[in-house]
């Protein structure tokens, strides 16, 4: 039989979601082309000798870190009554059934897709090997950004609950966790992850790490929670205001392919594009952009295996690959990933596999 709590339960996040409408085209645009530039991550380290170019598009996790926390609050404040006093269970339930069933569906179906790798070339595809950090890591290496904002929304849950409470208590919490993010810009990470290393450990650390690195956009994403519609009026009244956003990101993606991934830089920038994307006018091309925004999450895990098929066909001559032909192959990857997307959305057997 169903469960019928959980469905309730994704039946109140759905209304939650919606609750936060008007949906705002120019941050769906940016949705998706912050996923474009993890796509452009994964593409261009194919080559070792043009990773340096991959470093462009590291302001993408922290967008979505930042734009996961921050929008809690939003439509927490939108929300019928009703859906507001959604207990803890449920809401958790919610989460579980539309982030965390997803990652573990790909999970396994990546580990079907790197075990034929290791079949077919052995030597340069070591095998995969299941611990208890699979719970936690997933069996590729971008999955750990689904149970990340899982554990994100759930622990933001109680405080997005207070910090759209008006008064001293909000503010003092707001102001708190702008120099919690702070301080996980300046405090290098607790766990340092091993390539050379196995074992359960050492796998969730991967993980613990790159979640480390994304959790200052997390925490400001709360922090601003208390001026948010100030600051979303603010920056869709005075758009200009959204040039020298955007400007930054632009100047922050150069500074990361010029001298390496700058785990502070990148966090502003994610943030920065964020509030460039809320500023981008009504225009045909950002509508156009919008309709793609909500595969976002979809692109984001299918992409790999895509990449996957490509980089086991050129695995003997990947070193030797030029530039442009990973720039095209970015761009096919990426219409791929979306169209796979746009489909799996049309059938009821694989949407609930689609965050």
């Amino acid at each position: 039989m169903p469960d019928v709590t959980a469905n309730a339960a994704a039946a109140a996040d759905t209304a939650r979601r919606k609750a936060a409408t008007p949906r705002l085209a120019g941050l769906d645009a940016g949705r998706l082309l912050a996923a474009a530039a993890v796509v452009w991550i994964h593409s261009l380290g194919i080559n070792p000798h043009h990773a340096w170019l991959s470093d462009a598009g590291r302001f993408a996790v922290p967008f979505f870190a930042f734009a996961a926390t921050a929008l809690i609050g939003e439509s927490f404040r939108r929300a019928h009554a009703a859906v507001r006093r959604t207990p803890f269970p449920h809401y958790a339930a919610a989460r579980f059934l539309r982030i965390y069933v997803p990652f573990a569906v790909w999970s396994l179906l990546y580990f079907l897709l790197r075990d034929a790798k290791h079949l077919l070339h052995p030597a340069a595809s070591p095998a995969i090997t299941l611990d208890l950090s699979v719970f936690l890591v997933g069996t590729a290496h971008h999955l750990w950004f689904l149970p990340f904002i899982f554990l994100i929304t759930l622990a933001a849950y109680p405080l997005a609950k207070l910090l759209i409470r008006k008064g001293p208590l909000a503010r003092g919490l707001a102001v708190l966790l702008l120099l919690a993010g702070i301080a996980a810009c300046i405090v290098p990470s607790p766990v340092s992850y091993d390539d050379a290393a196995s074992g359960a450990w050492n796998h969730a650390k991967y993980a613990l790490g790159l979640g480390w690195n994304a959790l200052p956009a997390a925490c400001w994403g709360l922090a601003v929670i208390p001026l948010f519609p100030r600051l979303q009026t603010l920056f869709q009244r005075s758009r200009m205001l959204g040039i020298p956003a955007l400007a930054f990101s632009a100047a922050a993606m150069v500074f990361d392919m010029r001298y390496g991934d700058h785990m502070p830089l990148s966090n502003i920038a994610g943030v920065a594009f964020f509030f460039a994307a809320i500023a981008m006018p009504s225009a045909p091309l950002i509508a156009l952009l919008a309709r793609g925004g909500k595969f976002a999450y979809s692109i984001y895990l299918v992409h790999v295996a895509i990449l996957l098929a490509f980089d086991t066909a050129l695995i003997r001559n990947r070193d030797t690959v030029s530039t442009l032909f990973l720039v095209v192959l970015f761009a096919l990857t990426f219409a791929l990933s979306l169209m796979v997307s746009w489909l799996a959305t049309k059938s009821r057997l694989l949407r609930w596999a689609f965050p």
